[in-house]
């Protein structure tokens, strides 16, 4: 009797058995969800600043004597970096800021870079050596990068347009992915990622 009902038991079991594992339940692809701004600050190494907190203002010399100011730059989205010659990791970086600022000055973009605690020669001939053609500010008593709070080198901040810190990075990036630039784009108002208010 028991035998029978067994029997029973797997004949109405079987088919169910079958649909189940004959079915195709391989994992399906997530759903595209679009970037948001602290998604892609994220991807890009950059720590997000905390609060809506304007860039500290500052006037410093190029290396050939002209007078820049931040303020001057309002309107502009500002990649300000603090290097300097004798730091190994800033002179692997310069040639990603270069083409960046090749790509997307003409669109609003201003790279600076900001000499800590190098002598203007020293900052020439390193930026004629290399081809560079943004900005070299110099800060030889390392005021700026007090005021900037840093503690190593090199570290780059992104300031937008109005002027307000949206970020920082420690460390070299290499700033030519396409992600990089989109993000830029972004700040100056032409990207193609989708981000959260």
């Amino acid at each position: 009797m028991r035998l029978k009902s067994a029997l029973a038991a797997l004949i109405v079991l079987l088919p169910i058995t079958v649909w189940i594992y004959g079915r195709d339940v391989s994992p399906q692809p997530a759903a595209q969800t679009p970037a948001t701004h602290d998604n892609l600050l994220a991807d890009l190494g950059i720590e997000p600043s905390q609060e809506r907190t304007p860039a500290p203002a500052f006037l410093l010399n190029d290396s050939d004597g002209n007078v820049v100011r931040l303020d001057d730059l309002r309107g502009k989205v500002v990649l300000l970096n603090f290097w300097a010659t004798w730091c190994p990791p800033c002179r692997l970086e310069m040639p990603s800021l270069e083409a960046l600022h090749t790509q997307l000055g003409p669109r609003g973009l201003a790279v600076l870079a900001v000499a800590t605690r190098d002598n203007a020669g020293d900052v020439r001939s390193f930026f004629n050596e290399h081809r560079l053609s943004f900005p070299a500010l110099l800060d030889p008593g390392a005021h700026t990068y007090g005021v900037y709070e840093i503690w190593s080198l090199p570290t780059t901040f992104v300031i937008d347009k109005r002027g307000y810190l949206v970020g920082k990075v420690v460390g070299h990036r290499d700033w030519t992915s396409e992600q990089s630039k989109d993000f830029f784009l972004h700040l100056l108002g032409g990207s193609t990622y989708i981000f959260k208010s």
